[in-house]
């Protein structure tokens, strides 16, 4: 997951970090399997899933210990109280 203000730029990011943590270019992926981008982005991709059957999620959050534990705060106060599916 990875929140910016456009997908552009949220793709950006997100592709650079995956390609340099597995050594591969990782950007084909990155388009269709990260949520990414806006807070609307990243709710309507996750509830596509949803939607297509899906009901166990892994969000991976991209990022040094630090920033992961940021975004993952940033994913509870943000997204999730976005999500319909959630309890």
């Amino acid at each position: 997951m990875r929140l910016w203000p456009t997908w552009e730029q949220a793709f950006e990011d997100a592709d650079r970090l995956l390609s340099q943590r597995y050594a591969v270019n990782f950007t084909e992926s990155t388009k269709c399997d990260a949520a990414l981008g806006t807070l609307a982005d990243v709710v309507a991709f996750l509830e596509a899933f949803h939607q297509a059957g899906c009901r166990h999620i892994g969000i991976y959050l991209l990022g040094n210990p630090e920033e992961q534990q940021t975004r993952f705060g940033q994913f509870e106060r943000e997204v999730k109280p976005l999500l319909r599916f959630t309890a």
